[in-house]
């Protein structure tokens, strides 16, 4: 669900059930991810790291990621596209 919509600026809120994945993508600007609650994993160029509620990370463009939710999670996506 789409929460604000201006310019380059998006922000989503995404839930996530327990297993669900977003597969490899990348994003041609630069993301910040807020685990707002439940548990994460993060795979990004290769590294991987699990995230929980309060945790947040920042991803710079066109780097290639993917995301599973250990848990049932909702997630703050804020993209920055120009």
């Amino acid at each position: 669900m789409s929460l604000v919509k201006n310019g380059p600026l998006n922000v989503l809120l995404i839930a996530l059930k327990k297993g669900a994945e977003l597969s490899e993508h990348r994003t041609r600007g630069p993301i910040a991810v807020h685990v707002l609650s439940g548990v994460i994993r993060f795979n990004a160029d290769g590294q991987e790291v699990t995230l929980s509620s309060g945790c947040m990370l920042a991803l710079d463009r066109e780097v290639a990621h993917s995301v599973t939710a250990l848990e049932n999670s909702s997630v703050l996506l804020t993209t920055a596209i120009a």
